[in-house]
């Protein structure tokens, strides 16, 4: 939805030299209108282009937590595939968090450089504890295994404390910091930077996009975006009072969840988050932008806040199977789902006949004596009947019922069985989860057979948890970068605590007299 023009539009635009905004004339502000319809446009672009993605991650999240349509699909029987995959391969690729390592590349004699990895190294594994990083490495290999993309986003964030004389802190570059704007280059006036930190991020697979949309691979892409959902408060603290209160719910939410001023929602500007921004960041000008649906301009520019060597604040996304013609993966389920479709049908079909085996039958209404004996009979109990000679004649009992045929239902039962057994089986191959990760064996199977199942499947896992590893470790050097650039030296002295290292704090002391 477009918004209408503001009276008196509050533009931020490139920073000067002093890091105030410039002017705003005719021109600033036809420039931020059409650089904003430019990234609405690239950003509309690229949900086009993945929404196949989209639809197909929507149905794998949906199979795995099992919803089903109640009017068609309650009475059904599944065998949950998807589920048991995940269950034995996330832990075999992802368990605990990772322990930092900061080394030299090669082990001079170097007591400066030696000390410097040593509190850097220190002051990583503080941070891996404290920041986030394992919780949000969990949420992103969970949307690596189900809808295929998995990311992680890099912040830095200082905390401003009393007033007091001040550290030199860079700008921090997220919206819900629910922070104020910290001068780039020059102290806080009188507010005292207490603490900082490097939160690392869970981005949603949804909300993360790659620009341009026909990048192939990572190397291709020029600009990397996350949507952020922010309510009307955040939106003022972040870009001032003027731009935030102009910024409009998204036009896809509801009318009711656009409506804003009711009496009875006390808490709707500080707890709802209903406007959408996007934060791009753009690699070949180094600059960051922030646009928002509810808004026809710019919200806010900032050159390169992070400083880092590639610029980007996530790594190249854990991603499923790739190919190299784009940057869209394919979810690993779609390889295999097939094979679940028919493991649900022979199941719902096993189930059917299970409910008929039980005894069934027709008798002879006529003959009373047997309505008696399977309504009214008990253990060890004789039921007379009147002109036993007729009762005779026409067979007995065994003639004046006929029970439903179980043999055919159980043989067609049996075979279905086996017949599921044998898609277990292919369905093994293709996931590569064989009963050893399983912890199930064969008892007539040899050694030699349990150990090539055995390097077998480690193959197929070890590729997944080598990935893994790659995006844990570029996550880690991203915090390690930050922590370089923006840390400040009483900060990595506090949180590695490298003057309790004995030998080090003397030395430390003496440097710094």
């Amino acid at each position: 939805m477009a918004t209408s023009q503001p009276d008196n539009p509050i533009v931020v635009g490139e920073r000067t030299e002093d890091s105030g905004p410039r002017n705003n004339s005719e021109n600033d502000i036809e420039h931020s209108r059409r650089l904003a319809s430019y990234w609405k446009n690239e950003i509309e672009q690229s949900e086009e282009e993945t929404k196949r993605w989209f639809t197909r991650g929507e149905t794998i999240i949906k199979r795995f937590r099992d919803e089903r349509d109640r009017s068609t699909e309650e009475g059904q029987r599944r065998v949950n595939a998807l589920w048991a995959w995940y269950c034995i391969v996330k832990p075999a690729i992802y368990g605990k968090c990772p322990q930092a390592v900061a080394e030299r590349r090669f082990l001079d004699r170097d007591p400066v450089g030696r000390t410097s990895a040593m509190i850097l190294e220190r002051a990583l594994r503080y941070e891996l504890q404290t920041n986030g990083f394992h919780e949000a490495m969990k949420r992103a290999v969970q949307d690596y295994l189900l809808p295929g993309r998995g990311q992680l986003w890099v912040r830095y964030e200082p905390t401003l404390g009393e007033t007091g004389e001040s550290l030199p802190a860079k700008a921090t570059v997220d919206m819900r910091d629910n922070q104020g704007e910290i001068s780039k280059d020059e102290d806080v006036i009188g507010e005292e930077l207490e603490r900082e930190s490097c939160p690392v991020d869970y981005v949603h697979w949804k909300d993360f996009r790659v620009l341009p949309k026909h990048a192939r691979t990572w190397y291709e892409v020029q600009s990397v975006c996350k949507r952020i959902y922010a309510s009307e408060r955040e939106c003022i603290d972040f870009f001032g009072e003027k731009i935030g209160k102009q910024i409009q719910a998204d036009s896809t939410l509801s009318v009711a969840e656009r409506m804003s001023g009711s009496s009875t929602a006390i808490f709707q500007d500080i707890n709802e988050r209903r406007r959408v921004i996007w934060e791009i960041w753009n690699k070949p000008d180094r600059t960051v932008y922030w646009v928002s649906t509810g808004f026809d301009f710019l919200c806010k520019v900032e050159d390169d806040p992070l400083e880092l060597e590639g610029f980007f604040p996530c790594p190249e996304p854990l991603s499923a199977v790739m190919t190299n013609d784009t940057m869209i993966p394919v979810p690993f389920y779609i390889e295999w789902q097939d094979q679940a479709i028919q493991l649900d049908e022979l199941t719902q079909r096993i189930s059917m006949l299970s409910k008929a085996c039980k005894v069934a039958g027709t008798y002879d209404a006529s003959n009373r004596a047997l309505r008696r004996l399977m309504d009214e009979s008990v253990e060890n109990e004789l039921i007379p009947v009147d002109n036993w000679a007729m009762h005779s004649e026409k067979g007995g009992v065994e003639g004046g019922i006929s029970f439903f045929p179980l043999k055919e239902v159980i043989e067609t039962m049996q075979t279905l069985i086996e017949v599921r057994e044998k898609v277990f089986e292919d369905l093994d191959r293709v996931t590569g989860v064989s009963d050893i990760l399983r912890g199930v064996s064969d008892a007539r199977e040899t050694l030699g057979a349990q150990r090539l199942k055995t390097n077998a499947a480690g193959t197929r896992v070890d590729d997944q948890r080598t990935d893994v590893g790659r995006f844990a470790g570029d996550v880690v050097r991203l915090v390690a970068e930050v922590i370089c650039k923006h840390f400040q030296a009483k900060t990595l002295i506090q949180s590695s605590g490298i003057m309790q290292e004995e030998g080090l704090g003397d030395l430390l002391e003496n440097e710094a007299a």
